[in-house]
């Protein structure tokens, strides 16, 4: 069987992405995406529901997302899936799906030219 994990969604950030460097100095950020969902309802009207998701970048493609969006802005997120674990503040376990972002186009403020970033570490 055939295994593919790959995702493209578009939408707009929720809030100012928040840039982090792991212990060996590797840039990782995160930012979390509203998109919406189109469907009629049982009266046949079109109606929009709206979805969120956290996204997870890493590198160059973090740092230069870090730099030149912020909340509102529109963004395409091309990456694929992926199962996060965490424990609450009151010693629950969760788990969350998350995006690991292979490349994001937008608007850039600085240069006006799509970027995208292939060195995810996995």
């Amino acid at each position: 069987m055939f295994k593919l994990n790959y995702v493209v969604l578009s939408g707009r950030l929720t809030r100012d992405i928040d840039l982090k460097y792991t212990n060996s100095g590797t840039a990782v950020a995160s930012l979390d995406l509203a998109f919406d969902r189109g469907y009629k309802d049982a009266s046949g009207n079109w109606q929009n529901k709206a979805n969120f998701i956290r996204v997870k970048l890493w590198s160059r493609l973090a740092e230069r997302s870090a730099e030149n969006l912020s909340k509102g802005d529109p963004v395409t997120v091309e990456g694929s899936l992926e199962m996060e674990s965490y424990t609450t503040k009151d010693g629950t376990e969760k788990k969350s799906i998350v995006i690991v972002a292979r490349s994001l186009h937008y608007d850039w403020k600085k240069d006006d030219s799509v970027k995208t970033d292939d060195d995810v570490p996995f």
